[in-house]
């Protein structure tokens, strides 16, 4: 069959009257993987409905990660992700989802089809320039779609990587031409009761709950909802954002959120807001994606990105998500810490954003109870019966505070 080089078509959807129809989708994670696999040397398959794809060379994290990467430090690697049945539609576009990626040693991406199982023959080629070697969408363009082939996009990682994985993909999406009306959402609990991969507009203003690079974070009167990726506004805590703007679902460790987000537009107005002082023996599922302030606390460990807070007699799993930096000596320092309570794969984290020094001589209090019997504890969370010459914690009922015994 001859074989066609085809040009590549970068496709805009926003202000159109409708999107692509996505037809089908290769997921990643625990519920769709068929193989646990550490490293980037094996073949395995995805499974999605009756549906298999081929992954060569991808590490899925022993199933740890909803998404795949590819690439080897200092070791050549090409990896793969092929359809292992025919697609019975034309399709005219395959967008590939890039979490992240490292540029400077790819020495190509493309997308071939065939209307052979093991690609003995050609059919087409589309090669993605160097210049769109970015994060977000890869959207490879068909100039000529035909029906019932097969279809393999390959990742040539050369082999100066400094570090393995130097590609980071959460999906790929094999479209129509068929255009289908972008659908609007009320709020975040419609977008997330929703799931749907396909563009929505939000009609609803979100308020703002905090913004740190490609993360913004924000609520409704129905819920609250992380934002992902290239964030064309700076905002405030309390900023209003109006409704209009554009995304698509995805996950992160279980989580929903909304990725790829287009017409953010300029604040409207601003709320009143600051953290909300919490305990961590108070913290629960209803805190999701809050913003909160814990004072008084200690660093009990860390490992590497993984932190763990203490306060009293309760620890705290943490986590760095936004590399804040972190004090060079923890050990008997109390500190106060503002946050994000996220969440990974089912388990609550505290995600500092600043961990300063508290200052010894003040007391910071969580709650009241004068009429409770006070208990008092050392800076590493042991129960002390008779307290003398130092600083410690006290708790009483449900306020904790520091104070310094003579």
């Amino acid at each position: 069959m001859k074989k066609f080089l085809l040009s590549l078509v970068l496709v805009l959807c926003l202000g159109l009257p409708g999107a692509a129809k996505a037809l089908y989708t290769c997921q990643f994670g625990a519920n769709y993987n068929q193989s646990s696999v550490s490293n980037y040397t094996t073949t395995w398959q995805v499974k999605v409905g009756e549906n298999t794809w081929s992954i060569a060379n991808f590490n899925n994290n022993k199933n740890g990660w909803d998404y795949v990467r590819c690439g080897r430090k200092g070791i050549a690697s090409v990896a793969s992700i092929t359809t292992d049945f025919a697609i019975a539609e034309a399709i005219n576009t395959v967008e590939v989802t890039i979490d992240k990626i490292t540029p400077e040693p790819i020495t190509s991406i493309k997308l071939e089809t065939s209307a052979a199982a093991d690609f003995a023959t050609i059919d087409s080629t589309v090669d993605m320039p160097a210049d769109n070697f970015k994060t977000g969408e890869m959207v490879f363009t068909l100039e000529a779609p035909k029906a019932n082939l097969y279809y393999r996009l390959t990742f040539d990682c050369g082999d100066t990587g400094t570090a393995n994985g130097l590609i980071q993909i959460s999906a790929v999406t094999y479209n129509n031409a068929e255009e289908t009306p972008i659908e609007k959402v009320a709020d975040i609990a419609a977008f997330i009761a929703k799931a749907d991969k396909n563009p929505v507009i939000f009609s609803g203003n979100v308020e703002v709950i905090y913004q740190t690079g490609s993360y913004l974070f924000v609520k409704d009167n129905s819920g609250r909802l992380l934002i992902y990726g290239k964030i064309d506004q700076t905002y405030e805590p309390g900023d209003v954002i109006p409704g209009g703007f554009m995304g698509s679902y995805g996950t992160y460790g279980g989580e929903p959120q909304l990725t790829n987000p287009t017409g953010l537009q300029p604040a409207t107005a601003r709320n009143e807001s600051a953290p909300r002082t919490i305990a961590l023996s108070e913290i629960t599922e209803a805190n999701k994606f809050e913003y909160v302030a814990i004072n008084g606390v200690n660093i009990a460990s860390v490992n590497n990105r993984n932190i763990t807070f203490q306060q009293g007699e309760t620890t705290f799993a943490g986590y760095n998500q936004f590399y804040t930096t972190l004090p060079e000596e923890y050990e008997n320092v109390t500190f106060n810490v503002t946050a994000i309570i996220g969440c990974y794969n089912g388990n609550l984290q505290v995600q500092p954003i600043s961990i300063e020094k508290a200052d010894s001589s003040s007391i910071s209090e969580i709650g009241t109870d004068d009429n409770a019997p006070a208990e008092y504890f050392n800076l590493q969370g042991i129960r002390v019966e008779n307290p003398e010459n130092g600083l410690f914690i006290r708790r009483q009922g449900n306020k904790v505070s520091k104070v310094i015994i003579r």
